[in-house]
């Protein structure tokens, strides 16, 4: 049964009915000349009132003004009907302030008048009382939170200090082990009460009194984190504090027992309709990395480093070194590597998407994306790669006729200017593609998996431009041709070139095994000693996997990439063997995405690659 929101509204109408009632009483009363004229009474009477709704702006400390919309039920003899009874219902804005510390007792009415139209208000609350914020506006809520609380210049390079704020707020803050699988790093306790913590010593939960105004920190959520996670953490229930200390006292209005927020490590906002609480941990998550990071002086910092770093190292394009800058700001800053790229990303430094990414657990070089877009991206993870193959046709056939090859995490067009061999053999993106990636890599659009420990929706920063190695994000990979760069049509005339004579291959085959691996041992040139050097088998081993006498699917694999055929060859050899790929096994998938990728690729990269998820051809 989910839990009902607090509601301002309700509780003015169940706490205060009497007092709105008197009051509506004596503005009609006041102004019954006026009501009689315009709904034709002769007589009227007040029968009962209903509270629409009540508007919310927000005050000074505790305190909060708010506007009523009060319906008023009337009933009474219109003129020349002498029979029977008339209603009517005008509607009244009744204007009062209270303060919330003070449990509302202080409630009072200021102004009373015809609800013709719907009052503009300065700081708006919700009916839970919690503040209308915009994401526009963020940065200049961030910059409001530290004028008040931090007596140092925003504009300057000193990092923000998390403990001096909460002084300042007058918070204590002390360290607790929260939960046994520290999925909670943070709580603030607003009032003096028993809290319950976890002992790692006796493995049990332990009861312990605090006082209000305390922050209780988890450090080994902090561990699991990494860098800059305490700081955040510190900051984030700072910000309940300052945004949200209204609504948590409405909720103990309505639940006096409570005295806590509880933060966990994931925090983002479902699908559909969003609770109070849920906004309130997205308004605190929003905001945290804004306080720590203020736009004036994050920015400026930053337009320093690139150009000192662009002078420094000879650089041709950004991209080259806004790692090291990324890093700079992590450290001066005193927050994540992941927080500094992302917070780059807001202050428009798009370029820092690019950086930082891991697919398959791997680094992947920094590349320029022109223009990014929402949800789309061109990364992909070999085993994401492998299931979209078998899943969608399209993508399989774009792959398979050989214009794209994988590299980098992503798939590259099979072009000299956008593939290269590093000193080792392996199969890489030039320069080139780096610096231009949307006019040669395939775009993929990404939904984020639906996961019971996760929202159903994340923002797009945090799921895609922040693809770190440990990620517990997963993403779900979809191609269409529609997504593709239109710039591939240029490339198409060489691409069709270079596959002729493999489009040749592929028209002579037969269904016979045995006469496949002939001619495909005479397309590569490869003797069968030369095959079994390159696969480490002996050649009588190989002979008879040429024949289909060895049924293992890994070992004809192996020789048809040892022969670097086109993909579409080698699948088609290997649909025809005595071991063809089956879809219902896991390892089959993956050998289908490494024969698709990398097409050209030594078999020393590939077994490495392989070895990377788990699997191997051996």
């Amino acid at each position: 049964m989910n839990k009902r929101e607090p509601s301002f509204t309700d509780y003015v109408w169940q706490h205060f009915y009497n007092e709105i009632f008197t009051v509506a009483e004596r503005f009609l009363r006041y102004n019954s000349a006026g009501v009689k004229r315009s709904y034709h009474f002769s007589w009227f009477s007040l029968e009962d009132i209903d509270v629409k709704s009540v508007y919310v702006d927000d005050l000074p400390d505790m305190r909060i003004s708010f506007d009523i919309i009060t319906e008023c039920i009337l009933s009474g003899k219109k003129e020349h009907r002498s029979y029977t009874d008339d209603t009517e219902f005008p509607w009244i804005r009744i204007t009062g302030e209270g303060n919330l510390e003070q449990k509302l007792q202080d409630f009072s009415i200021s102004f009373t008048d015809w609800c013709d139209q719907k009052q503009y208000r300065n700081r708006p609350l919700s009916d839970s009382l919690v503040p209308f914020l915009k994401k526009q506006s963020l940065d200049q809520v961030a910059s409001e939170f530290l004028e008040k609380y931090w007596e140092h210049e925003q504009s300057s390079f000193s990092c923000i200090d998390p403990d001096e704020i909460a002084k300042k707020m007058g918070l204590s803050i002390i360290e607790r082990t929260i939960t046994p699988d520290h999925t909670v790093f943070g709580r603030i306790i607003f009032y003096d009460h028993p809290a319950i913590f976890y002992d790692k010593d006796s493995n049990e939960e332990i009861v312990e009194f605090l006082s209000g105004k305390t922050i209780v920190v988890d450090p080994d959520a902090f561990f699991s984190s990494g860098p800059g996670a305490r700081n955040n953490t510190i900051i984030h229930e700072c910000l309940h504090y300052y945004l949200h200390r209204k609504s948590f006292e409405l909720e103990r209005l309505l639940n006096p027992d409570l005295y806590a927020f509880s933060c966990k490590t994931s925090g983002g906002l479902r699908e559909g309709t969003k609770s109070s609480l849920e906004w309130m941990e997205w308004q605190a998550n929003a905001l945290s990395p804004k306080v720590l990071m203020p736009a004036e002086s994050f920015s400026k910092r930053a337009a320093i480093l690139i150009d000192e770093f662009m002078r420094t190292s000879g650089a041709v394009h950004k991209i080259d070194v806004l790692e090291m800058v990324i890093d700079v700001l992590a450290s001066e800053f005193h927050v994540s590597r992941a927080s500094s790229k992302i917070r780059l990303i807001d202050l428009g430094v798009t370029e820092a998407a690019g950086c930082y990414n891991y697919i398959d657990g791997a680094y992947v070089r920094p590349y320029y994306q022109k223009e990014p877009r929402e949800n789309i991206t061109y990364c992909i993870g070999r085993i994401d790669a492998a299931i979209l193959l078998a899943a969608n046709p399209k993508f399989t056939q774009t792959v398979l006729d050989g214009h794209y090859i994988y590299a980098d995490g992503h798939y590259i067009q099979n072009l000299p200017e956008y593939i290269e061999s590093d000193d080792n053999g392996f199969i890489r993106m030039t320069d080139h593609a780096r610096y231009h990636i949307d006019e040669c890599a395939l775009p993929f659009s990404v939904t984020l998996q639906k996961d019971g420990n996760l929202p159903e929706r994340r923002y797009h920063r945090e799921c895609i431009l922040n693809r770190e190695k440990d990620s517990p994000y997963h993403l779900e990979y979809s191609f269409t041709e529609d997504l593709a760069n239109a710039s591939e049509k240029d490339q198409l005339h060489a691409v069709k070139e270079r596959f002729s004579d493999a489009s040749i291959l592929l028209k002579s085959l037969t269904n016979d095994f045995k006469d496949c691996m002939k001619k495909a041992r005479k397309w590569s040139g490869l003797t069968i000693e030369e095959i079994a050097d390159i696969v480490k088998m002996e050649p009588r081993q190989v002979s008879r996997i040429c024949a289909g006498e060895i049924k293992k699917t890994e070992s004809v694999i192996r020789v048809l990439l040892a022969m670097k055929l086109p993909p579409i060859v080698t699948l088609d050899i290997l649909e025809k063997s005595p071991c063809p790929l089956s879809r219902g096994k896991d390892e089959h998938l993956i050998y289908n995405q490494i024969i698709c990728s990398m097409e050209g690729c030594s078999l020393e990269e590939i077994d490495r690659r392989l070895a990377v998820m788990g699997y191997s051809l051996n």
